[in-house]
């Protein structure tokens, strides 16, 4: 290949990209306010008011293991992501009958990059509050407001 043709081959895939860049395909990237895989983040599971709840949180390199809460129990964990930002940890959410039976179970992302975007930010650590409630799963990034203000659903059961 002669340089002139390499040349060519380059400049076409520049265009390319900043075609691709002006029409918002890396919206998400623009979205990141500034993360790196050094900024530390906690995540918080409270119990709002389900009477016998358990959860079990996962990474691809941490499991949590069970975590049985009662209402206004909570428990929390602290993490860095990853190099690339490409942690996610899941959380499977049982809601069980006095007698240990499940009545309801849910599985989602309790974080994830799209999640860390709307983690608040307080003294250097970008916080993630869920709470678990019978109607659902709300999300907020203040836990300082009551209950319904600043809490947003992002799940049902």
């Amino acid at each position: 290949m002669t340089f002139t043709s390499m040349f060519g081959c380059c400049i076409i895939i520049f265009n390319l990209m900043i075609l691709i860049w002006g029409n918002g395909a890396f919206s998400k990237v623009e979205e990141l306010k500034k993360s790196n895989f050094l900024d530390l983040y906690a995540v918080y599971i409270t119990d709002g008011d389900v009477d016998n709840l358990m959860a079990h949180c996962k990474s691809g390199d941490d499991d949590l293991g069970d975590k049985k809460l009662t209402p206004n129990q909570y428990f929390h964990w602290m993490f860095r992501q990853n190099f690339f930002l490409t942690t996610v940890f899941t959380c499977t959410y049982r809601w069980m009958a006095p007698d240990n039976t499940e009545l309801k179970s849910v599985t989602f992302n309790a974080f994830d990059i799209e999640i860390s975007i709307l983690c608040g930010d307080e003294y250097s650590i970008n916080r993630c509050y869920w709470l678990v409630r019978k109607d659902g799963f709300y999300f907020s990034r203040d836990d300082q407001k009551p209950f319904p203000d600043g809490w947003k659903l992002m799940h049902t059961w």
